[in-house]
């Protein structure tokens, strides 16, 4: 508050109960319609799952999706403090956050997480749910296997689908999804 008026001594900030009542309610019904809009016409999706402890220690499971050359959308969160964080949950919890979303599972071409053995484990789940999904466990492996790619961390998906979209995964996509047709 202190810094707020330092700022600008005649201005009075929105109470608590205006914050969480009328403005963010209002802000967020904004966005989620604009990212509604955005989901319904983006293909070719890289999903990206994380999850971390927050400083309470709470387990929280994030995701996300992006497009070539457009900014991440996030899906959701969800808090699985108390309960074991397995790949089945995580799964479960991902494919809940699609569909919360309205995002078909045949527009995820690619899965982008970290590398402990839970999430190798996820990818392996999605990879069989899901058999158009692209896994590969080395990012800079200089031959990538053609039937799966998988990326090895959140941070390096944008620099991924840049370099490699039309030299590794388009053409491996539009092959997988016309064999499973």
């Amino acid at each position: 508050m202190n810094f707020i008026r330092m700022l600008r001594p005649a201005y009075t900030p929105p109470s608590r109960y205006t914050l969480m009542t009328y403005l963010l309610p209002e802000e967020e019904a904004r966005v989620t319609l604009i990212e509604a809009e955005r989901l319904r016409m983006m293909k070719y999706l890289t999903m990206m799952i994380d999850g971390w402890d927050d400083r309470v220690r709470r387990s929280i499971y994030g995701s996300l999706v992006s497009q070539l050359g457009e900014r991440p959308i996030i899906l959701g969160l969800a808090d699985l403090t108390g309960e074991r964080s397995t790949a089945n949950k995580i799964v479960e919890i991902s494919d809940e956050s699609l569909k919360n979303k309205s995002v078909k599972p045949t527009d995820v071409i690619a899965i982008v997480t970290d590398n402990p053995t839970t999430m190798k484990a996820v990818c392996r789940k999605w990879t069989e749910k899901y058999p158009w999904v692209l896994v590969r466990t080395d990012l800079v492996e200089s031959n990538p296997p053609s039937d799966r790619i998988w990326i090895g961390t959140p941070m390096l998906s944008a620099q991924y689908q840049h370099d490699h979209w039309k030299n590794h995964l388009f053409p491996l996509v539009k092959a997988t999804i016309a064999a499973a047709q």
